[in-house]
């Protein structure tokens, strides 16, 4: 394996306090629920391996963006400002790749044993929001284990200046800044 240059894995803050219960990131399960346009579509049955996303992409990865719903309840499409205003944005850095299975997008699909159609449709989809797929990297996480904290920093994306930037954190303090939101998350 060849080095990998910074690779991060984008979520939102409501994940966090499932994420410190863990003690870690945990892989996208075979068979989990994809969005393909503003729809969920089951994957159930799906023969990958279980795979923890990470992009090279320093600023967002797009595919991790997920619709809201506005205040009548209509799914909308929102932005990186939207998500960061509303629950919280934040990524893990992969800061020690010793012992880990570390691969990208070109030898990640065989490796994970991702159908080539599921290949398609996931690079169109990336493609579609703005994303590269030249850009996704994933991590083989044994028998759905997770990613212990210790190979990870944390950042959250601060949007109180003129650009938004991401700057370092801890997990406790996202925790308590998403808490003091009093906000009840659904996913959609």
């Amino acid at each position: 394996m060849t080095s990998i240059p910074r690779i991060f894995h984008y979520t939102y803050a409501h994940k966090l306090k499932l994420i410190d219960h863990a003690g870690g990131l945990s892989p996208s399960k075979p068979g989990a629920r994809v969005l393909l346009g503003m729809t969920e579509v089951s994957r159930f049955g799906a023969e990958e391996e279980p795979v923890l996303w990470f992009s090279s992409n320093l600023g967002f990865e797009r595919t991790a963006l997920k619709p809201m719903r506005d205040r009548v309840g209509n799914v909308q499409k929102a932005n990186i400002v939207d998500h960061a205003k509303s629950v919280g944005l934040v990524r893990f850095e992969l800061t020690d790749s010793v012992g880990l299975d570390v691969w990208p997008w070109a030898a990640l699909k065989s490796v994970a044993r991702i159908s080539s159609v599921e290949q398609r449709k996931m690079e169109k989809r990336g493609r579609e929001v703005g994303s590269n797929p030249s850009e996704w990297y994933g991590v083989l996480v044994a028998d759905y284990l997770v990613l212990p904290l210790r190979h990870l920093s944390i950042q959250y994306l601060d949007i109180s200046g003129a650009q938004p930037i991401w700057r370092s954190t801890t997990l406790d303090q996202e925790i308590q800044k998403f808490e003091s939101k009093g906000l009840t998350v659904q996913s959609v």
